[in-house]
Parts: structure tokens; sequence; C-alpha cells
């Protein structure tokens, strides 16, 4: 048994140098807080959250000064008093970060930009384009597509003054943005609106009109187009596929990548093909290396032309923040992958992470630079540990081949699971089938790119190399992505991803115990050192120091393996623990139900009707608020929805309006819209009052009434169709105070319903959503009317209908044939005395082939807009499964009436 030299490790017990993890994540922790208190919040403290945090950052330097001086110095075999300056090296990256923090966002949300983005200002904007633009997925129907541009203002000018900025902003515009290029400088009109705190972006800027473009870009910018419009140029007579990948794979240009493929792309877990990475950045540099070695090059001339290479690499694919970022990382994963010492690599890892959020603090909050930093970490910590059991039973290069794209997925699970509530099976095989074409397809398509603007013709050559490459992943994408089962549903949210990382986390343990528990070898892949030699004493195995004695080598064989055993069933009960915590409390997540990408939800609030669209990360529109008042606030807690732009109330049913108090207890609410008819006159009284102890503004609603309800990367425009101003509603001989069905007695409140148009617009497309409340027939024909007098206002169909009236039998079928919706929602309680839905009404839906679901049986109903325009319903209970429902080519015209 190997020995232990006194004061030292054991031989061969080195374990991954980790003492810079703190500093990363306390750096990552501070970043986070530090750009949410630093934006404009709604409370007036906007303006102090900068010198608050130079305050804090003063003050955690002088308590990191005050516990230095009390720490205990401990050595260790490579040094002494390493740990005793951790607290010290933590506090004062902290400080480092919140200070970054402080000046950047008192830059950024310089006076008056955030008080005219509140305003909802229009202003005119000089401003350099910092990346390219890119088309807004799924417009509403009948709108033209929206372009997003990322630019950085510099001159804000609007209410008669004109005053200089530094301010990252995101435009929309008209297709005529389309043809702006990174690096120019232009002047935008527009009208400003508030970002979400937190966002790299301090405003929204819808333009009016397209852009005046004032200046070229300087000559970095024009290389840079010039060699990507190269690759395109000379990918252009490839297959569809492959010449719409090698440009993503090589240069982030996902322009001409077809829609189909990158939705396969994205099922098989290759997404990560298509961005730029520190794997692009590390084949790069890794091919400069090869070729300059094999040329018999010195060691300084191989790191100046791995340097060029690198520079030029970051030329090509924009030399913007997240291309930096993944230059970093990539040479990073390089120097810790084929450098001597591996050891070495996660304090590089860790101390570029460290730097990186000092100078962008806003890179916290961003979910590809996570990804970046623990697909290196998996590459440094696991890749070397799987290798190596691996190559035992298999060719070590097939065993490589296997352990890195293991080892980035069981870092990246828990990540990812957020954005998607699924575990992929197929990643990993999908993973070693397109890697060995990825190193390829990257050195060829930047050949390609280089000789481009000198020799088109030559560059097609390297370019249909390239494409034999791109050709093999995209057909791997498809196949992985055809497969059964080929992935997992997880619960979603926070809850599902510490579950995720629990499980991940006893699998190292488990895959690597006996490895860890060898102390012959570093498992890490350094060879074993020997212990140094005693004053007099042989040189060799010594007798351990375990409890016991010499001679119970047995028990010290026992001990590791015992002790990653406890870690392991440990790392198991905090992810069930962790998993039923976020699945249960508001504030962590909404457990496996909703999707994270929910648009529209019709709540479970028994015999009643509530609905939420969604308008922020947190923001929401309401649409009537149920019977219950603990059932509407359930529901918005598991929706994590904390502001309501608006609420609006079809009608003054109780079954539609008892859940206000609910409602205004716990949340902003920004405006109420209310039916034209107050009856039963004490449940409209009783709103009113409400209403007014909570300080909230109440509108009577009328068609033609409008308005918008705008986020970062969600927003709901919405529109009262009916009734008329002036109109009197028929149908029935007087109101009931009643709730549930009134009968005759309560058609007259029925009729006077608010019906209403919302245009939900996600990140990945758009929904548009019709509800009626509880109109009647009577009140359905004059909706019919008008919607047929004016086609161009819902377009050629709607997404999802709201079926009014709880689905009565009440329905006028050529209404919902005009409407032509792919998804129905109804909202009713189990049991009724009232027949809700009625068998002739779920006929009439199943007849036109709208997939229809009731709160009754499934619960609460979740709709979502997938990438491409397809639509998909999570129940959280019932028969029907979460599924895809595609939006398809229009249907046949209604009847004729």
């Amino acid at each position: 048994m190997t020995g232990v030299s006194a004061g030292s490790e054991p031989v061969g017990r080195r374990h991954p140098d980790l003492r810079l993890v703190p500093a990363v994540s306390a750096a990552w922790a501070a970043a986070w807080w530090g750009t949410a208190a630093g934006a404009p919040g709604r409370n007036g403290l906007a303006g102090a959250a900068p010198a608050v945090a130079c305050l804090v950052a003063l003050g955690l330097a002088a308590v990191g000064l005050v516990m230095s001086r009390g720490v205990p110095r401990r050595a260790d075999s490579r040094g002494g008093g390493r740990f005793g300056a951790a607290p010290v090296l933590v506090l004062s990256v902290m400080a480092a970060v919140l200070a970054t923090c402080a000046v950047a966002c008192a830059t950024r949300y310089h006076a008056p930009l955030p008080r005219w983005a509140a305003d909802r200002a229009v202003v005119e904007v000089r401003a350099q384009v910092t990346d390219d633009p890119r088309q807004v997925t799924g417009g509403p129907p009948g709108r033209p597509p929206e372009v997003a541009v990322r630019i950085a203002a510099h001159q804000l000018a609007g209410r008669g003054i004109s005053v200089r900025v530094g301010a990252p902003l995101l435009l929309l515009g008209s297709g005529a943005w389309q043809a702006v290029s990174a690096g120019q400088t232009v002047i935008a009109v527009g009208r400003l609106r508030a970002a979400d705190p937190g966002d790299d972006v301090v405003a929204l800027l819808t333009a009016q009109g397209g852009p005046r473009a004032v200046s070229r870009g300087s000559w970095p910018w024009r290389l840079a187009d010039r060699l990507r419009g190269g690759l395109r140029r000379a990918c252009a007579g490839l297959p569809t596929d492959a010449g719409g990948l090698l440009p993503s794979l090589v240069v982030g240009d996902t322009s001409a990548l077809p829609d189909r493929l990158r939705s396969d792309l994205q099922a098989a877990g290759l997404t990560h093909i298509t961005a730029v990475s520190g794997a692009n950045v590390a084949i790069s540099a890794g091919a400069a290396l090869w070729v300059s070695s094999a040329l018999g090059a010195g060691r300084r001339l191989r790191l100046v032309l791995t340097a060029v290479v690198l520079a030029g690499f970051v030329v090509v694919a924009r030399p913007q923040p997240s291309v930096l970022r993944a230059a970093a990382m990539g040479g990073v994963g390089l120097l810790g992958l084929a450098g001597a010492r591996q050891s070495r690599g996660l304090p590089l890892l860790a101390g570029s992470g460290v730097l990186l959020l000092a100078i962008d603090p806003w890179l916290a909050r961003s979910t590809g630079f996570a990804l970046s930093c623990l697909a290196t970490a998996g590459l440094l910590l696991l890749a070397p540990l799987w290798t190596g059991s691996l190559s035992r039973r298999l060719p070590r290069v097939l065993a490589a081949g296997v352990a890195v794209p293991a080892a980035a997925q069981a870092m990246c699970g828990p990540i990812l699971v957020l954005l998607q509530p699924s575990v992929s099976i197929v990643s990993v095989p999908a993973n070693l089938l397109a890697e060995p074409a990825v190193a390829p397809a990257t050195v060829l398509g930047l050949v390609a790119a280089l000789v481009a603007p000198l020799w088109p013709v030559a560059a097609e050559v390297p370019a249909r190399l390239g494409g034999l490459a791109t050709g093999w992943i995209a057909l791997v994408a498809h196949r992985a992505a055809g497969m059964p089962w080929g992935s997992l549903p997880w619960p979603s949210g926070p809850g599902g991803a510490v579950l995720l990382a629990g499980f991940t986390a006893a699998l190292i343990v488990v895959t690597t115990r006996w490895r860890l528990g060898d102390a012959g070898r570093d498992p890490w892949g350094a060879p074993p050192r020997l212990p140094p030699r005693a004053a007099g004493g042989p040189v060799g195995p010594q007798p351990s120091r375990v409890r016991g004695g010499a001679g119970t080598r047995h028990a010290a064989r026992r001990t590791p393996g015992r002790r990653w055993l406890a870690v392991g069933v440990l790392a198991l009960l905090a992810a069930v623990i962790g998993w039923w915590a976020g699945s249960r409390l508001p504030p962590w997540g909404p457990g496996p139900w909703p999707p994270p990408d929910w648009a529209v939800v019709q709540c479970d609030v028994g015999q009643g009707a509530a609905l939420v669209a969604r308008s922020g990360v947190d923001r929401a529109v309401l649409v009537d608020t149920g019977p219950d008042p603990r059932l509407m606030t359930s529901c918005l807690d598991r929706l994590n929805v904390r502001h309501l732009d608006l609420v609006l109330l079809t009608h003054f049913h109780a079954d539609h309006v008892g859940g206000l108090p609910g409602v205004l207890a716990r949340r902003d609410v920004r405006e109420v819209l209310v039916s034209p008819l107050a009856e039963p006159a004490e449940n409209a009284e009783a709103v009113a009052r409400e209403l007014a102890v909570a300080r909230v503004p109440e509108r009577v609603g009328a068609a033609g009434q409008s308005g918008a309800a705008d986020g970062a990367a969600w927003s709901v425009r919405w529109r009262v169709l009916a009734p008329a101003q002036g109109a009197s509603p028929r149908g029935g001989s007087g109101p009931s105070a009643a709730g549930g069905d009134h009968g005759d007695e309560g058609s007259v409140v029925n009729e006077a319903s608010l019906a209403y148009v919302l245009d939900v617009r996600a990140p990945s497309g758009s929904l548009r959503l019709v509800g009626m409340g509880d109109l009647e027939r009577d009140g359905q024909q004059a909706l019919l009317a008008w919607v047929t007098a004016r086609p161009g206002v819902l377009g050629p169909s709607v997404d999802v209908v709201e079926v009014a009236h709880h689905g009565s039998a009440k329905q006028i079928r050529e209404l919902y044939a005009t409407l032509r919706p792919r998804v129905a929602l109804i909202g009713v309680g189990a049991g009724n005395e009232y027949g809700h839905p009625a068998p002739s009404t779920l006929a009439m839906l199943h007849g036109m082939g709208v997939e229809a679901f009731r709160t009754d049986t499934d619960g609460a109903i979740a709709v979502s807009v997938r990438p491409g325009g397809a639509l998909s319903a999570a129940p959280l209970r019932g028969a029907h499964p979460g599924q895809g429902l595609a939006r398809g080519p229009p249907r046949d015209p209604p009847p004729a009436r």
C-alpha cells in the first residue's frame, strides 16, 4: 500500500484544484444580483442602486481585509497559506464584480433613457449595429414579419433635447432592417419601451420605418462581412441541409439553415453545432498547432500562428461578446486538454470565468455562457475519468469519443432541462456519430471563407468537401430525431433541474468511485508521485496512518468506497428533496407543470373561467378570475405571475369575478376592464369596492378598444370585439345575482360579455386567441356579423378559442367555422348541474377538427408555441398527453349562410 509522508497528501490522491471554484461562484452570484439591482424599477429607487452596489463592494472589501488577519494559514503539500487566502479572494472578487455592475448600470441607465422607456416615448437614436439582423419567428397572422437587431445607442434625441448615452438596445423593425450589417452606424426613429430587469439590453425600440445608414463599419467588420458572404456563396451549390449547416457550424450564420433541420438538431441534442462555441475555437487553434508542428515550426512560432488563427476566427465570427466568450472558453479548453498538465485546466477555466464576469456582468444571466462553462468543466473533470474507465474495454479513441459528449451532456443537463423539460436519450449516440465530422467541417469551412474573397472558384472545393461532413451531421440529426422514445419527459422548472443534478451527481460518483479509490494513480491522468525520502529512512511505501495502525490495509481500501457511496446516497436524497420543494414552493418554480415556454393557460377554477396570457417572465394579462380566490391564487402562483398588465372581466357573474380578491391581494395590477352592464348590481359594487381599496383603475370596455402589454421577449396585444358602445344586450328579461349558469334570467348579463382577441408573442412564435365570455346565441350572431364585415381584423384564422359560456349548447356553428381555431379551451367544473360542456358542442368541435380541452377532466391547460409555428397543449392531468398541434394549411372556407 502506498504510504504517506509527514504533512503531505496520500500518494496519487491528488484531486482537481478547486480553490478558484468558490471565487467564480461568488462572482456569478454577485453579477446576477447586481445586474438586476441596478436596473430602473417602478419603485423609484433605480438611481440609488449603483450607489448601493458601490457601498456593498467597499463593505465586502473591508470585511475581507479584517477576515484575512484572523484566518489561520494552513500549509499544504504545494505551499503554505493558500487556503487562508480563500475568504479574501471570494470577497475581493465579489467587490470587483459589484463595482463593475455599479459603473455599468450608471452608464447604461443614464437619464433620461429609463424615464423615456417607461413613458414609451418616440425618439431618434444614433447607434452602431452590433449583430446580424434576425427575423422574429412566427409573426401574427396578416402582419409582416419583424426583424430584431441589436444596437449600441450613442445619441438619443426626443422631447426637444439630445443626450449622449451608452446603452445596448434591441430594435424591432420591418423587413427593411434585414439589409443592415454589423458595424454600421445607423439612425432609427421609433418608440421605446422598458426591458425586464436584468436583461442585457436597456430597452426595446420599435422602429417606425427603415434605417438611415450613416457610415460603414470599420475594417474588421467589413472584412468579416466579406468572408462570411464568400462562405455563403461557396456553399450555394451544395444540398440544402449541407449548404445551410456549414456556415452555421463555422461562423454561426444560421440565415440559410432549414427550419426542419433546426428542429431536428434540437431534438437530437446537436443544437450546439449551430452556435459559435469554444469547440470551434479549439478546433481552429488545434488545427493551426498541428499544421505548424508538422512543418517543424518552433514553439514560439507555433504560438504566434495559433494566436493569428484565433484572432482571424474571432473576426470572421463577429467580434461580439458571445464570440469573445467562446474564444476565451475554447482557449481554456485547448490548454486544459492539450497541455502538459491537465490539472491546471480547471483553475484556468475558473479564472477566465471571473475575468469575463468582471468585464461583462450580464454574462451571468446568459444561458450560453453557463453552458460553455459547464461543458468545458465536464471536459476537464469527467472526460479524462470516463475515458480511462472505458479504455479498459474499448479502444482509447472510441472511449474518448463516448466520454467527451457524455461528460458535456452530464454537466449541461440541469441547464438544458430548464429550457426544454425532457432528457434526450439519443444525444450521446448522436454526438458520437456526428462529432467526428465537426472538426473537418470547421477547418474546411474556415479555409473556404478565407479563400473565397481571393479566388471564389477555388473556395468551392473545400466548401464541397466540408458539405460532405455537414451532410452527414444533418443525416444523423434527421435519423436521431425520428427515433421513437428519443427523449423522455422530465419535470420542468428549478425543481426538475435540481432532480437531474442529483441523479447526475450520483451517476458521476458511481462511475468514478473505483478510479478515485485507486491509490496508485492520479485519476485525472497525472503520473503517480513518489514520497520524499525520509531522513535516514528507506525510499518506498511507508506504513499507512489509518486508524488501527499499520497492517490495516483492508480498512484503508474500504474507506474511500464507503465515503463515495455515502456521497451518492446523500446526493440522491438532496435531489429528491429539492425536486419536492421546487415543485411546491412558488418562489422556486412551477414543478413539472406548466412547460417553461407556456404562452396561454386556462386555469382550473371549478365551475367558472380564468384565462392567463403571458406578457413577460412574471407578467401576464388575466381574463376573468373564477369563483374562488384560493383557486385563482393557486393558479397564478404556479405560473409565477407577479404582475398583471390587464385584468379583463367579461361580465359580473360570480363565476367570473368571485376570485378577484385573491388576485388583488398579492399582485401588482395595472388596470381592470369591465363589462358595460353593471349587473348583478351587488357583484359590480363589490368589484368597484375592491378596486378602489387596491387603488386599481377601472375602465368600461367596448368594441374597438385596444392596448398592449410589451416585454423584452413576450408581449400581448388585446382588442375588444363586442359589445358595441351603447348597445343594449338582448336575450333575457333581467339580470340575476347568482353565479353559474343563469338560464333565461341571466341571459341579458351573458350577452353583455366582452368578446376579445389576444395576440400573444413568444420568443419562438406567436398565437392568436379569441374569447367570448358567456355570450349566447344573439351575442355570438352579432359577433359573427362583425367579424364577417371586417375580415382583416382576425386574419385567415385564429389559433385558440375560449369556448363561449363554458361549452353550453347555445353555440353558433358558423362563428367557429369562420374563426377556424386549432385548439378550444373550456373552463368548466366537474359534476356541474348545468351539463357543461354540452355533448352537442363537443361534437361540433370534433367534427370541425378542433382539439378541445376541458378543465373538469384535463385540469389546467397550457398552450405553447413551438419553433416553426406549431402549437403544443399540455394539460395538467387527464387523458390528453402534451402534444404538438401543427398549424397546418388553411382550411376550407366556411359554409355560405
